[in-house]
């Protein structure tokens, strides 16, 4: 009974509240970057910057991950395996039962959270709160309407995009399920692909000083939160699935409109509390959803081996990373 209690709290309880922290760290470093940019530092620099740190944070275990994990039998990285983890990712992951009510849950409940995410961005209505005397100068000196109409495909692109990363990245963590050393080669990879690109752009040496001041602080912590960001997304891929995480990306959006208003400032519309309303309801549908899908495999599985279980019951943990594919 106790085991199952911890394996509940395990599978169910930690994932939610990290994932939470992790979109809260994200939307932290965003609002320190936008402090930052008003500072005069260029995001070229700051993204090859914040990649090298998060690099470098990784780097300090990863020899010693590396060599330990060899003598278990992971399997080495190789152009077929990697060829044959991308076409599996092309797959999907989530099993769909359209009859089924955690499938119809997750369903209408992603649906809700874009519509509830929508209408944080884009729709404004009265002011609930003012905004401060600096930050609506800002805003109204440094934004346009093109601005707008391209940080709103931009925002989508990043709210699109990702979903399609953690499906590929759910079939590296079956192949080699070493969260650390997955994170440490993405990352590593981020680092060469964009330090050579922003050194092109930014070509003069004087912008990559860094004062101190709030830049370096934002490329500092930005490293850091982007470090931990890909470890707990990868364990969370790994634990629960890539529509667990994905869910929870509509919820920055909230968490982005709340501390906009709390640390910079800025004015809270009705149009805010109105979609993080709806993206709320959606959420909670998805969780819903994924727990009872959950259940339902436990129950399926102890049915298929003649068990007694519960709800809480785990099932084995190497059940899909077991799963043999022809290379």
């Amino acid at each position: 009974m106790a085991s199952s209690g911890r394996y509940y709290w395990y599978m169910n309880v930690v994932p939610f509240f990290a994932m939470v922290a992790v979109e809260c760290f994200s939307v932290g470093s965003s609002v320190l970057f936008k402090a930052a940019t008003e500072k005069g530092l260029s995001y070229y620099v700051f993204i090859a910057y914040s990649y090298a740190i998060s690099t470098f944070i990784l780097l300090l275990p990863f020899p010693f991950i590396f060599f330990a994990t060899r003598s278990s039998g992971l399997p080495t990285f190789k152009a077929s395996l990697v060829g044959r983890i991308f076409l599996l990712g092309l797959i999907g992951m989530e099993k769909a039962t359209l009859k089924s009510s955690s499938t119809q849950a997750k369903i209408i409940g992603s649906i809700v959270s874009i519509i509830g995410a929508l209408v944080v961005t884009l729709y404004k209505g009265p002011i609930v709160l003012s905004a401060s005397a600096s930050s609506s100068s800002l805003l109204s000196s440094s934004s346009s309407q093109g601005d707008w109409v391209l940080g709103a495909f931009l925002l989508a692109a990043s709210y699109t995009l990702p979903p399609l990363w953690f499906i590929v990245q759910t079939q590296v963590m079956e192949q080699y399920p070493v969260e650390l050393v997955v994170v440490f080669l993405y990352n590593l990879c981020g680092t060469l692909i964009s330090a050579p690109a922003c050194i092109l752009v930014e070509s003069s040496f004087s912008v990559w000083r860094l004062k101190l001041d709030i830049t370096l602080l934002a490329v500092i912590f930005s490293g850091f939160c982007g470090c931990l960001v890909s470890v707990v997304h990868t364990w969370a891929i790994h634990l629960k699935g890539p529509v667990y995480v994905s869910t929870f990306k509509p919820l920055s959006v909230v968490i982005a409109a709340a501390m906009s208003v709390i640390f910079l400032g800025d004015a809270l519309y009705i149009g805010s509390v109105i979609g993080a309303g709806i993206l709320s309801i959606g959420f909670y549908a998805v969780l819903w959803g994924k727990a009872k899908s959950s259940a339902e495999l436990s129950e399926e599985y102890c049915l298929n081996r003649k068990l007694t279980c519960n709800s809480t019951t785990p099932l084995l943990n190497n059940q899909q990373g077991k799963q043999s594919f022809p290379i």
